[in-house]
């Protein structure tokens, strides 16, 4: 009920966002441990791997290159994450099951989402296009996301808009459609599945 909202994914509020990450490993990590900084679930597969000592050696580096990064040693030796700005998206989607000749009331195709955000820091953008407006909140000094400092076509718009849209465009795969690195072609030949 938060912002006038009840439910989760169409909305960019910290209550919907901000989710604790709870790892357990009793013989490896101290119980309480806690990591301050922001993390992702693209941080989860590195960190599995690490704590599992999987490509520990020169020999056998790591199978792949991951978009998160692992948070072992910070969960093992208290090291210190370097901040890192965080992005979200959400989506119009449909509410609900309905007739599809229905669904045009609440459904729009667009090529951007309904709200592209991130966060670094106690910085926080919240972009709107639909009604192009972006929401800039200092999470430190209001962290209820009350009082934002709203922009529209000025530079600070144009500056955060563009900055958010190239993200959003490098990382929007369409469906089955993929975007591989030459280590993964290479991997990928290598094991007989491209040619």
């Amino acid at each position: 009920g938060e912002h006038g909202y009840v439910g989760h994914g169409r909305r960019l509020h910290e209550g919907i966002l901000r989710v604790p990450l709870i790892v357990r490993y009793p013989e490896k990590i101290a119980a309480g441990t806690v990591i301050g900084e922001t993390v992702s679930l693209l941080d989860v597969a590195p960190t599995v791997l690490d704590l599992a000592e999987v490509g520990k050696s020169a020999s056998e580096p790591l199978p792949v290159d991951f978009a998160g990064r692992s948070l072992a040693r910070a969960l093992l030796y208290g090291d210190d994450l370097p901040p890192r700005a965080a992005r979200y998206v959400t989506f119009a989607g449909r509410k609900g099951i309905a007739p599809s000749w229905l669904s045009w009331m609440w459904y729009r195709k667009s090529a951007l989402p309904l709200h592209l955000g991130k966060t670094h820091g106690d910085r926080k953008i919240i972009w709107t296009p639909e009604v192009e407006r972006v929401s800039i909140i200092d999470l430190d000094d209001d962290p209820f996301e009350d009082d934002a400092t709203v922009h529209r076509h000025d530079d600070t718009y144009d500056k955060e808009t563009a900055e958010l849209r190239k993200w959003f465009e490098r990382t929007d795969l369409e469906e089955s459609e993929t975007q591989l690195s030459d280590r993964d072609i290479e991997a990928l030949e290598s094991l007989g599945y491209l040619q």
